[in-house]
């Protein structure tokens, strides 16, 4: 999505953005003139549309109009962090914030110095900004890894203390209801080529076996986990799930797959799934 942002031409959004604000451009500069342009900021991003005008001002707002009155060579720094603020808040997406940063081009004429990077550069730095902080946002708020449609290790986590929670309530032993198991690639170099694929192809032979209510997660470079119910049957299936492993046919690999047994309290158990992701 940011690439297609940034195929266009970025300074296009100043003068649509200018000709929707009377903010004035070239004004002298008050006797606070950070302060100053911080008004002068905000009334031409809230002319221009923003939302929600009692929620415009941050930390990271002060710093990028910090940075325009008395440059340190900052700049590009505090529109990052500019950018990840705007996406952490809820509701601000890439359009308002992208016509925000035009609000503060048009503001800041006048007052900009010469040191300043074209307005494109300072558009295009805030955008992947958004983009990067956005991204890691999905990324702890879904519980499905998209390259390999296995669940996360968060998710597998929070199953662990359902399944313990409930032995409590029950009097059962964890160990004795649930196993963790194991599966690896094997792959001794870790190569970047090809390393989707053999994600994608470790979490097809993982649910080709276990296609119930297993909870099934990825764990790291070519590994995964999965939590399933310790039956007469679990040590079959293994070795089912061992055998289309080696059906992948990958260079310099070892496929393994394996059980684990769960420890008896919660902690040490989320200790094992760190230690089994590394």
């Amino acid at each position: 999505m940011v690439d297609a942002v940034a195929a266009v031409d970025a300074l296009s959004l100043v003068p649509r953005v200018a000709q929707r604000t009377s903010a004035p451009a070239g004004e002298a500069i008050a006797v606070d003139p950070v302060d100053r342009l911080r008004q002068r900021w905000r009334q031409a991003s809230v002319e221009a549309g923003w939302s929600w005008p009692d929620d415009w001002r941050c930390a990271e707002v002060d710093a990028v109009t910090e940075q325009l009155v008395s440059p340190s060579g900052q700049l590009l720094p505090a529109c990052v962090r500019l950018g990840r603020a705007r996406a952490a808040a809820a509701g601000v997406w890439l359009d308002e914030t992208l016509e925000d940063i035009a609000a503060l081009l048009v503001a800041a004429r006048g007052v900009r110095a010469a040191t300043v990077p074209p307005a494109e550069v300072l558009i295009r730095t805030v955008a992947l900004a958004w983009a990067d902080e956005g991204a890691a946002q999905f990324r702890r708020i879904c519980v499905e890894d998209p390259s390999t449609g296995l669940t996360t290790l968060p998710y597998l986590r929070t199953r662990l203390g359902e399944i313990y929670r409930e032995a409590a309530r029950s009097g059962d032993r964890v160990c004795t209801t649930h196993a963790l198991i194991v599966v690896t690639t094997g792959v001794r170099q870790q190569p970047q080529r090809g390393r989707l694929l053999r994600g994608m192809a470790l979490g097809e032979c993982l649910r080709s076996v276990f296609s119930g209510g297993e909870t099934l997660a990825t764990a790291g470079v070519e590994r995964a986990l999965g939590l399933v119910a310790r039956t007469p049957l679990l040590p079959t299936m293994v070795q089912a799930v061992q055998r289309e492993l080696t059906r992948l046919d990958i260079a310099d690999a070892t496929p393994r797959a394996w059980i684990e047994r769960l420890p008896d309290a919660l902690p040490a158990a989320l200790d094992l799934v760190t230690d089994l992701s590394r």
